[in-house]
């Protein structure tokens, strides 16, 4: 079967992807889960602050795109699951690991009794997974992690869930060309500024933004006082787990500071598509509105939308992949693996 023959569908099933992956030639966990990444604040921010922002914005995305609805053998409810035992996410200061961060471990473990080690590590990230023997006391490695030199967060790490989304189908545009006589020679004129934030100022398409409490600081299309008159959320960051940004789109390029994928289309342990390429570019559409929603930059130059957050940073970390259309023929004929 050539790949050609593959009908691509608008749906992001669940990828299911490892985001803190194991350490090499170890066998991967069952697909439908991942790993749950903490976003990393700028000094002087806080968890609750980045929440504040980030909360309304992503729950009014969820109700654009409702119905949702669950392939994975999991119940819906919250994506954050159990901790995983004796396994924890280490971040360091100014996104950098230490050279002697092994070091620091091998002395924990001298002092609690059970090895520590690092089983992968994230060096864009400077972020660390950590092991350690089902033996250990808890509470005693979290606190000796989280004392050790240029640490700023140790946390458990968790498993998370992510479920299947199902849009509504777009209509196809008609576009009819008419041929038209030439115009009459003008005389130049400057070229006009292109159209930017106009769904926020000019129409409702950026409701949702001013509901969750973007507007202010004198901008038009939503009262000029608000929490914009406080911060735009310059300094905080925001992780996008979706499908993937767009990273060339005029909205997202000038908030985009880290791109990763996480998704894994090995023939054998992973979940290859034909219409996907794994890379952290959005191939689907939903990771990419997201991202505007939270955090679509404003001002000339930028596209049409605004987020709630329109100075914050964002980190685009692709867990979601594009699959074929399940009602297509080709793809009731295709199993993970083939070809």
């Amino acid at each position: 079967m050539h790949r050609s023959a593959w009908a691509c569908g608008t749906q992001a099933l669940p990828r299911c992807s490892i985001i803190s992956a194991h350490k090499s030639g170890t066998p991967i966990e069952p697909i439908r889960s991942g790993h749950w990444l903490a976003p990393r604040l700028a000094p002087g921010s806080s968890l609750l602050s980045c929440a504040t922002i980030l909360a309304p914005a992503m729950l009014l995305a969820a109700i654009l795109f409702i119905p949702i609805a669950s392939s994975c053998a999991q119940e819906l409810g919250s994506p954050i699951g159990a901790a995983v035992p004796h396994r924890y996410l280490v971040i360091y200061r100014n996104n950098s690991i230490p050279g002697d961060a092994d070091a620091g471990l091998t002395r924990i473990g001298t002092l609690l009794g059970p090895a520590v080690r690092i089983v992968r590590v994230h060096q864009e990230a400077g972020l660390a997974i950590v092991q350690t023997d089902p033996y250990s006391d808890d509470a005693a490695t979290l606190a000796a992690l989280r004392a050790q030199p240029g640490v700023e967060l140790a946390v458990h790490d968790r498993i998370v869930s992510a479920h299947s989304l199902i849009l509504r189908p777009i209509l196809p545009a008609t576009i009819g060309v008419t041929a038209a006589p030439a115009p009459p020679p003008v005389a130049p004129t400057p070229t006009p500024v292109a159209p930017y934030d106009t769904y926020y100022t000019s129409t409702p398409q950026n409701w949702a933004v001013v509901q969750a409490g973007g507007y202010g600081a004198g901008v038009p299309g939503g009262p000029a006082r608000g929490p914009w008159d406080t911060t735009l959320g310059a300094g905080v960051r925001i992780a996008i787990l979706d499908s993937g940004v767009d990273r060339n789109h005029p909205d997202i390029a000038p908030n985009l500071a880290f791109n990763l994928s996480e998704i894994d289309q090995t023939p054998l342990t992973g979940l290859p598509s034909p219409c996907d390429d794994g890379s952290p570019q959005d191939q689907q559409g939903h990771g990419t509105w997201t991202a505007s929603l939270a955090a679509g930059a404003m001002g000339p130059g930028t596209g049409l939308m605004v987020g709630v957050a329109p100075a914050a940073t964002l980190l685009n970390i692709k867990v979601l992949e594009r699959m074929p259309d399940p009602s297509s023929t080709a793809s009731r004929r295709w199993k993970p693996g083939w070809p």
